[in-house]
């Protein structure tokens, strides 16, 4: 019995020191695995970063330009007929007053010239006629006046000579008039003529013809329309958002034709009505031939390079237009994808002397591409972390790799 006591208490006393070292051992792994992890926690998280700088920063929005013409005419003839001859097409360079652009039928007015000038040569005549007739009459008077006063002459002979010489006097002068008369006819003949043949009212080119040989013309028809030379615009239509912050004459905008370098313009005009269909609105721009004092810092001049390239440019084509918003010099500036975002709060990760990151609220203003404007949340020269945000947390350890 006593032998039998002895072998249970000695299991029980095996099995509770068992226990005991299970416990202990099992007490030192969590620990050696704590300490582990610990250890995997504080490993320094490989990132980039980039510094907080000062600048110029500006609100921009890219749109699609068309080139036009700053003015475009339709060329419509003074009178009716058939177009005899059209001597231009699209394209074409003409010159004010020299290029003649349509010949209308003028067979009519030519037979009121001829008519006007016999008109006028008759007039001549006439004037002639009653000159002669004037002189005469008046060596009459004075003969009859000198034979009066040698008392050869009756006063009534008297009297008939003089009302003889006015009757010729009258009829001399009715003769000049008729001379004028006709010769404002022969001028206006003349004048109907000349607009049978329909001049370029401007110096440009034909942008689009109406009408071909043959075609009946007419002064509610254009004939052409003619773009002038040497000047032109590029029109866009901005978002109704936008407008608010456009200024005439002072807004500032970079056009790219192609792959050239972009060339200055400003606003020239903001129209006021809004689109229907597109919630837009027409703005024509203009290339600025000097210095703009626009309401954007570091106001552009355009090189002589880049006012060639513009001068080259035609009506229709389209070209890429960065049209400046708003613009601030000296603002604190962030590269954009160093910020994150959770909702519509902003925040960055600024790295610390010791190596660590603190997580800090950022508020944010202009955004110009990969650039955005810090309100408040950072200071200049800080250095925020632009790669690697993603595993960061308030505090972790970070290694700055080299760009």
């Amino acid at each position: 019995m006593k032998t039998l006591t002895k072998a249970l208490l000695l299991i029980l006393v095996l099995g509770v020191g068992g226990l005991i070292v299970y416990r202990v051992a099992r007490i030192i792994r969590e620990k050696q695995a704590r300490a582990a992890q610990a250890e995997i926690k504080e490993h320094a998280i490989a990132v980039t970063v980039e510094t907080v700088t000062r600048g110029l920063i500006e609100e921009t929005v890219t749109l699609t330009g068309e080139v036009a013409p700053r003015s475009r005419i339709d060329v419509v003839p003074k009178v009716s007929g058939q177009i005899l001859r059209l001597f231009v097409a699209e394209g074409d360079v003409v010159k004010k007053g020299d290029t003649v652009i349509a010949e209308i039928d003028h067979e009519q007015v030519d037979m009121q010239v001829l008519q006007a000038l016999a008109s006028v040569e008759m007039a001549g005549a006439q004037v002639r006629q009653a000159k002669s007739n004037f002189e005469n009459l008046d060596n009459d008077l004075k003969r009859m006046e000198s034979l009066f006063a040698e008392g050869s002459v009756t006063q009534r002979q008297l009297d008939q000579a003089r009302t003889a010489h006015i009757a010729a006097a009258a009829q001399k002068e009715v003769a000049e008039a008729q001379t004028k008369v006709a010769a404002a006819g022969l001028d206006q003949a003349k004048l109907l003529q000349k607009e049978h043949m329909v001049l370029a009212p401007i110096d440009g080119s034909v942008s689009r013809k109406y009408m071909e040989t043959g075609d009946m013309a007419a002064p509610t028809r254009p004939v052409v329309s003619l773009d002038e030379a040497g000047s032109i615009k590029i029109v866009i239509h901005v978002p109704e958002q936008c407008v608010r912050l456009l200024e005439e004459k002072k807004t500032e905008a970079l056009v790219t034709v192609g792959k050239g370098n972009p060339i200055p313009s400003v606003v020239d005009k903001v129209f006021p009505i809004v689109s229907p269909q597109s919630r837009t609105v027409e703005v024509e721009l203009l290339f600025a031939p000097e210095k703009s004092a626009g309401n954007q810092p570091g106001a552009r001049e355009p090189s002589e390079s880049a006012l060639a390239q513009a001068s080259g440019l035609k009506p229709g084509a389209f070209v890429k237009v960065r049209l400046c918003l708003a613009g601030k010099a000296g603002a604190l500036i962030a590269p954009w994808d160093a910020l994150g975002r959770a909702g519509e709060e902003y925040h960055a990760f600024v790295v610390g002397k010791d190596g660590r990151v603190s997580k800090k609220a950022v508020k944010i203003g202009i955004v110009d591409g990969n650039k955005v404007e810090v309100l408040e949340g950072l200071n200049e020269g800080d250095r925020i972390v632009s790669s690697g945000t993603v595993v960061l947390r308030d505090g972790a350890l970070v290694e700055v790799k080299k760009p």
